[in-house]
């Protein structure tokens, strides 16, 4: 019988080895690096120590570097708070649409209004969402409470046809439309005492028939009392009711006054909600985001502080996830025998355990994570995803030209098809990530520094831009804050995962 096993065992064995490598390859899937697009993403979500945290309710703002994991996390919850049990009693309102565009990207086309202003239209958007969402839950059976909550939404002009978000928030732009009929606008400047910008302030007198407003808009209305009701709705039916955020960083592209005013007020919303303890909103925001909001004064900063958690990927944690993605498919373990595999095992089976021969410290792991990550030095799994497909991708080609056969003891993707790759997503990175999301202003900064060396110091910004020195820390500073510059020893290093994007030499500018 042994004889026959043994025999078994060597002819699976030939017959791999006669397969093509990119018959192998070809089942390998890193899935997809934006959470919207994963269709898998609930098989392989690995359960950080930040995912823990969050469903034991211990935070409410989720806070990290774009490519981290936020929509993951976002995505799984909603979709899985069915199968969890620290969330038996919670009821999760998306409070954007996950499939689509969020839907505060129309306050855009009403110009910027008072921050005030801004806290009013969340507050509306809030009481119309979980306001709704419990006049549908029990429908046919109001109690007093209900009743009198579903005659104050439809004086309010806010009682939906349902409860998705797109209707509720169709109802708040009628409110809207009586802020643009404007009668006067005039406009107030003053100097910032720090860097003696000038601030241009709109005065906008509105005219407006005061028969047409809904009687809750102008601010005679006591939302406090509004959402005493819905919170002790809530607690009588003995759950808790958290409205999730996402992807705020995608509503206001473009608009930073908008977006900076807009977002301060939902954070002044959300501490005024803190108050009713049935109601929880939860935030997930990109960490630059967080600091243009609070770089003004904020009061009561602290308070929420205490309830934010940064996402920090370990290099352990992105290893396992990487892995399990790689040993979820059905293929792999069939043709790899995965399953009984360390992670390094795992990736070296895919990988090479070296991608430079000639540095004898750095593995391919390291390489991977000095390499994709940017000025910040965080573990960014996006772009070790991204990284792990395009290398994919270059195999496949190489492959096509040479016909291979696997080996099972050589690794599927080797080192010309990985630097390739890096190639690929270093200009992918300066387009979508450096480029997308900053000002004009920041983006002739970025661009000044194309064909330049990596290695740069005040003294050499201050020559590049011809500019005094003090200008030229600050030029850092604002490189520095968006992860094109890693602060070191008093001069500034740009990160490997944006030089070939950039053109950038290796060596010092000074």
């Amino acid at each position: 019988m042994d004889v026959v096993n043994v025999n078994f065992t060597s002819t699976i064995k030939f017959i791999i080895m006669l397969i093509k490598k990119n018959d192998v390859l070809s089942h390998i899937d890193f899935g997809n690096s934006v959470a919207e697009f994963d269709k898998d993403l609930e098989r392989y979500f690995v359960k950080t120590d930040v995912f823990i945290d969050f469903i034991n309710d211990k935070y409410d703002i989720v806070s990290g570097d774009k490519g981290t994991g936020k929509t993951a996390l976002y995505r799984y919850v909603y979709n899985k708070k069915n199968n969890i049990p620290e969330m038996f009693s919670v009821q999760v309102i998306a409070g954007f649409n996950p499939a689509g565009t969020p839907m505060f990207s129309g306050l855009i086309n009403q110009g910027v209004l008072e921050e005030g202003e801004y806290i009013k239209i969340w507050k509306a958007y809030f009481l119309s969402l979980v306001g709704n969402w419990l006049l549908f839950l029990h429908i046919g059976r109001y109690d007093e409470r209900l009743k009198r909550l579903d005659s104050l939404l439809d004086k309010l002009g806010l009682r939906s046809k349902d409860e998705k978000p797109a209707s509720i928030f169709k109802n708040i732009t009628v409110w809207l439309k009586y802020l643009l009929k404007p009668k006067s606008i005039d406009f107030e400047v003053k100097i910032d005492s720090d860097d003696l910008m000038p601030i241009i302030n709109p005065k906008i007198v509105w005219e407006t028939d005061e028969n047409e407003i809904p009687q809750g808009f102008m601010g005679d209305f006591d939302y406090d009392e509004a959402f005493e009701l819905l919170n002790d709705i809530i607690q009588s039916d003995n759950i808790k009711v958290w409205v999730v955020l996402d992807r705020l960083d995608e509503a206001f592209i473009g608009y930073h006054e908008i977006e900076v005013s807009a977002l301060r007020a939902l954070f002044r919303t959300y501490l005024d909600i803190q108050a009713f303890h049935g109601l929880r909103l939860k935030i997930f925001v990109r960490k630059d985001l967080f600091r243009k909001i609070i770089a003004r004064q904020f009061v009561n900063l602290t308070h929420v502080n205490a309830r934010k958690k940064e996402i920090v990927w370990e290099p352990e944690d992105a290893l396992s996830m990487l892995c399990k993605r790689i040993k979820e498919g059905p293929e792999n373990n069939k043709m790899l025998s995965l399953n009984d595999l360390s992670d390094y095992d795992v990736l070296y089976k895919i990988f090479p355990e070296k991608i430079d021969r000639a540095d004898r410290g750095q593995n391919t792991w390291s390489w991977i994570l000095s390499r994709t990550s940017d000025g910040t030095n965080s573990v960014i799994p996006r772009n070790i995803i991204d990284l792990a497909n395009m290398s994919k991708e270059e195999q496949i080609r190489i492959n096509v030209r040479s016909n291979k056969i696997y080996h099972e003891k050589d690794s599927l993707i080797e080192n010309e098809a990985i630097k390739k790759a890096l190639n690929r997503l270093s200009e992918q990175r300066v387009d979508d990530t450096l480029f997308a999301e900053v000002s004009e202003d920041v983006k002739r900064l970025i661009g000044a520094f194309k064909g330049k060396k990596s290695e740069q110091n005040d003294e050499s910004i201050s020559k590049l831009f011809n500019v005094d020195i003090g200008e030229a820390s600050r030029y850092a500073k604002t490189l520095i804050d968006i992860g094109l510059f890693e602060e070191k020893n008093g001069f500034y290093k740009i990160p490997i995962l944006y030089r070939e994007g950039l053109n950038i030499v290796n060596g010092k500018a000074f």
